[in-house]
């Protein structure tokens, strides 16, 4: 009977879920592992058609596996942030670590990067001054570059391994708004075929990304040259933009500059550890997330959670490129001050 009502409570609650992603609660806690009628539910929502019942299974236990997982990211957040079920949910660690991340991340040394002089003053127009901690004065800036206009609109890199060229071009894209352009959307299948420093739909490094699109005479847009997922064949097509250069932000693990750079500049182009981040549905990353850099994506302002007044909570707004219906509506945010998901470890801008 104790089993029938909790997989009543179940249904009910997803009965009235809108949305793919669908938030764990103490219903499923009770229930001796998940149901498979739970689970038949989620794969009609996401559409998911399984070949065989072997690969039935496989992607149940994955499911499974998943679920464990969310409950005990939920329980180590104690709801700064929330983890839920979405489209991934049937991905087994590996696979979404090759579908999505990258592996064996490898910038340029430290000492042959070319830093940008850190700004001294912040702008007038921002809101927001200076908090007294433990740590020293910290400054916490509030800025969204999203209602500045500077920000194009969240995309998708699909099952292709190409998250640094979507931050770079997205970096670009900024660049080219800022500079007093209209905004466009550029092409990254064209570094996707063209780039021969990188990988890639296996991974490679926003600089290379520059330094390609440099020695190119710049980038297509985006409808000239089509996102396909996949490595494809290179091709010429007319360049919309062009960049003169770059510089990285941050060194030696350096928030401030990272921080005040986002203040004053603008969005900027950064390279984190996201393998915490598959199931991730909402709220800030305060804990738990490692620096072993597997993903690029752009951070696109800065903001404080006064939740509780006591201990306000500033933190980073990222866009992601794994679509709207992943994290809050494409974004994730992560705290300021500990360098959570080695969120210092290469950060860029670009000229224009």
């Amino acid at each position: 009977m104790k089993l029938l009502y909790s997989l009543i409570i179940i249904f009910c609650f997803v009965f009235v879920a809108q949305s793919v992603n669908i938030n764990i609660n103490n219903a499923y806690r009770t229930i001796d592992g998940p149901s498979k009628d739970l689970f038949h539910h989620w794969t009609k929502q996401n559409g998911k058609i399984y070949e065989t019942s072997e690969e039935f299974e496989k992607r149940f236990s994955n499911f499974k596996t998943n679920l464990k997982k969310i409950e005990n990211l939920n329980n180590l957040h104690k709801g700064k942030a929330s983890f839920g079920m979405n489209k991934y949910s049937d991905l087994s660690e590996e696979e979404f670590s090759n579908f999505y991340l990258m592996k064996n991340f490898k910038g340029k040394p430290e000492e042959e990067r070319d830093y940008i002089k850190k700004p001294e003053n912040p702008s007038s127009n921002l809101i927001g001054g200076y908090l007294n901690t433990d740590d020293g004065l910290k400054a916490m800036y509030q800025v969204d570059w999203r209602n500045k206009g500077l920000v194009t609109p969240v995309k998708d890199q699909g099952q292709c391994g190409s998250c640094y060229i979507f931050s770079a071009t997205e970096q670009i894209e900024s660049e080219y708004i800022r500079a007093g352009h209209k905004a466009i959307l550029l092409s990254e299948q064209q570094s996707v075929d063209c780039d021969t420093m990188d990988g890639g739909c296996g991974g490679g490094d926003p600089a290379n990304v520059y330094n390609y699109i440099i020695s190119a005479g710049g980038v297509s847009t985006e409808k000239d040259y089509p996102y396909t997922a996949q490595d494809g064949t290179c091709f010429n097509t007319t360049r919309a933009v062009s960049i003169t250069g770059f510089q990285y932000v941050t060194q030696n693990s350096d928030e401030d500059t990272l921080i005040t750079t986002i203040a004053n500049h603008g969005p900027v182009s950064i390279c984190v550890d996201a393998s915490t981040w598959q199931s991730y549905t909402g709220g800030i990353i305060t804990t738990g997330c490692e620096q072993n850099i597997d993903h690029c994506v752009q951070v696109v302002g800065l903001d404080i959670d006064k939740t509780d007044p006591s201990n306000p909570i500033p933190y980073y707004i990222i866009r992601n490129s794994w679509g709207t219906s992943w994290g809050d509506k494409g974004y994730i945010y992560v705290a300021q001050g500990s360098n959570l998901c080695g969120i210092t470890y290469e950060s860029t801008i670009v000229s224009i």
